[in-house]
């Protein structure tokens, strides 16, 4: 569990599974019981909310600025994609949200925009997260890889399951078709499967 997972589970008062040892700590003349963690793991994962981490990607001809997001955000969002100013930069901006996701979770998600949109969903190489901008990313990259998907009503243009085949970052990737200006509402939840899901 990551340390913001670990405030969660407190915060949400969600059971733990703590692994180390119990040890003294002798300081200023006191005494003190401290249990050392090597492990935790949540006993009731799907009661944790799930949050992202954004970064994003303004692209103009061939210029690319990365604007890291560090803060994590909760679903559901809404954001705006398309040709514009972003950060004092102005180009087409891809986002990228990345969620940790343990072996075998699963998640139910889905968006619905204002435009047509690119969309993407690819894993990331150990512990980290990524970007991987479409214009250079393979589409054998990408779990799920869409083109021109809109919406204009209620009704989600996908809505999927997904089970992570391995613990990690997965990262949702969007950008604005042609470049339009685009409003996504977009929310990714997870769930406890009673049947089966899509496994890459």
């Amino acid at each position: 569990m990551s340390l913001f997972e670990v405030n969660d589970a407190y915060l949400y008062n969600v059971t733990v599974e703590v692994e180390g040892f119990p040890f003294n700590y002798d300081a200023e003349g006191a005494s003190h019981e401290v249990f050392h963690m090597n492990a935790v793991r949540s006993l009731e994962q799907e009661a944790l909310p799930l949050y992202a981490v954004q970064t994003m990607e303004v692209v103009s001809d061939n210029y690319h600025e990365c604007l890291d997001g560090d803060e994590r955000e909760y679903f559901p969002l809404e954001f705006r994609l398309g040709f514009d100013w972003y950060g004092g930069h102005y180009g087409n901006i891809e986002r990228f949200y990345h969620v940790h996701l343990s072996k075998g979770d699963s998640v139910s998600f889905s968006f619905n925009a204002s435009g047509p949109v690119l969309f993407g969903l690819y894993g990331n190489r150990g512990d980290h997260y990524c970007i991987m901008v479409f214009g250079m990313g393979d589409p054998d990259d990408y779990y799920i890889r869409k083109s021109k998907i809109e919406a204009l009503g209620m009704e989600s243009p996908l809505e999927t399951l997904f089970t992570a085949p391995r613990r990690g970052y997965y990262s949702f990737a969007f950008k604005a078709y042609s470049g339009a200006k685009t409003l996504v509402e977009f929310d990714v939840q997870r769930v406890i499967l009673r049947g089966e899901g899509f496994t890459p």
